[in-house]
């Protein structure tokens, strides 16, 4: 039998898809024995794209097998170690948003560490200061437990500051917009617990400071003991305070003759049943020298009057007399500070100790005014670094975050596109087998078609239809 050569399109996947799903008819067998008659068949087929003929393979793996990995998390170690490597190069805003959250995680370091320093070695920092009990010495307080007392606060304030510039540095660092989101979310409520109570202290400001000092006043009566080593919180900031502002009492010095330092500094006077006059004279007859005169003895006497002066009552501690030194340049030597006054601690209120005429209540009011400009100045700054961290974090953050979904749409894009690829090597691979079920041959001819073979020994030249 004499070869035939024709050129043939594929048929549709569908058609290709259905045939090669049943087992070859005997009618197709001899459609395919026959040379088919006429013009080259032309119909409509789906394009093939990029794949051919010439690229199928007999092998065809099924949908079911493949098995898709789920995406890598973008949060993970190497994940953000990777991200950090392909960073841009650093704006000026990212250079200054990272110095200042670097900042403020040293200072919360330092006044974490502080802290922990007065809680587990108390007396390192009390050693520092000494007790005299000279008269003329300012005894009596204990500056260093204040001290102590003031870092101990200093803890939560410090972890405050290391969690938020952890948090933004990081968060800058990396260009992870969850970390820039919980630093915006934190530091923004902080701004916003700040506003709140500055404008209900601007509300009810009388009514809070006549708050203010009864509970002053209140905690004068029970708590202050006046002694070296007090804690007693209250006890060594009243010292403190009435020593650097030079004041005495809450409200005037009669707020100290219900304190406990009072009635134990004034004992064994207030327990006394009659009052001392101011002056006491006391006589007493002294014997002299006996003299003889005509065998008659005389008696010779003398009486001798002394005045003593009475124990007064002791109305104010020694952190109310003015000092000598100043003891701002030396915070190692509050102890040993000279008084103007040596009886400063019992005498009245008067010009000679001018601390004892100006209540610490008044006293803080005035240094308060006076600063009033540097605290306007320390609080609108604090105030505008905090919004300006939250809006530069939240700005950072949407930025990294678009930029995120932008990769991630170019990732999918570039997915699908290499799907699309694979689904059009798969319909030419399904085309082949249908092909090799009918018992056709597809091998790849010398004019680089394909040529197809039936067992009868005829052979047609298959080429892929033109994507046109």
């Amino acid at each position: 039998m004499a070869d035939a050569t024709e050129t043939a399109v594929l048929p549709k996947d569908s058609d290709v898809s259905q045939k090669g799903s049943d087992s070859p008819s005997s009618s197709d067998s001899e459609e395919l024995d026959q040379p088919p008659p006429g013009p080259k068949p032309t119909g409509p087929a789906k394009p093939t794209g990029k794949a051919s003929l010439s690229q199928a393979t007999v092998s065809v793996e099924s949908e079911d097998e493949v098995v898709k990995k789920p995406p890598a998390s973008q949060w993970t170690y190497k994940a953000i170690k990777k991200r950090i490597k392909q960073l841009e190069k650093p704006s000026l805003l990212h250079v200054c948003f990272f110095t200042i959250n670097f900042v403020m995680f040293g200072l919360g370091m330092a006044g974490f560490s502080i802290g922990l320093l007065a809680i587990n070695d108390r007396a390192a920092l009390t050693g520092l200061i000494s007790d005299d009990s000279s008269n003329n010495r300012l005894s009596g307080v204990d500056f260093g437990g204040f001290m102590v007392q003031v870092a101990t606060i200093m803890v939560p304030i410090g972890l405050v500051f290391i969690t938020l510039g952890l948090l933004g540095a990081a968060g800058v660092a990396t260009q992870n917009p969850q970390l820039l989101f919980y630093y915006s979310l934190c530091m923004g409520g902080l701004v916003g617990v700040e506003v709140l109570y500055v404008l209900y202290l601007m509300a009810n400001w009388s009514s809070i400071e006549k708050e203010w000092v009864k509970e002053l006043k209140d905690s004068m009566t029970t708590e202050y003991d006046g002694k070296v080593n007090s804690t007693k919180f209250f006890s060594q900031a009243l010292d403190m305070a009435q020593y650097f502002f030079g004041c005495c009492g809450i409200t005037n010095i009669d707020d100290f003759i219900d304190t406990p330092w009072y009635k134990t500094k004034n004992k064994n006077i207030l327990n006394s049943t009659s009052t001392p006059s101011p002056l006491v004279s006391t006589t007493t007859t002294e014997p002299l020298n006996n003299t003889s005169v005509n065998g008659t003895t005389t008696e010779r006497t003398t009486q001798k009057t002394t005045t003593e002066k009475p124990k007064k009552i002791v109305r104010f501690p020694k952190s109310c007399c003015k000092s000598e030194d100043n003891i701002l340049t030396d915070l190692t030597n509050l102890q040993k500070v000279k008084l103007v006054n040596i009886d400063c601690p019992i005498k009245n209120a008067s010009a000679r100790n001018p601390h004892t005429l100006d209540p610490c209540l008044g006293a803080v009011k005035k240094y308060m005014t006076s600063q009033v400009l540097v605290l306007v100045s320390l609080t609108f700054t604090l105030v505008g670094l905090q919004v300006s961290a939250v809006s530069n974090s939240q700005a950072m953050s949407d930025e990294i975050k678009d930029k995120l979904k932008k990769e991630k749409k170019e990732r999918k894009e570039a997915k699908e596109a290499e799907e699309d690829d694979e689904d059009e090597d798969g319909e030419t691979t399904k085309s082949a087998t249908s092909l090799k079920k009918k018992g056709v041959k597809a091998k790849p001819s010398k004019s680089g078609k394909i040529e197809k073979s039936v067992d009868s020994g005829k052979s047609y030249d298959v080429q892929p239809e033109d994507s046109s």
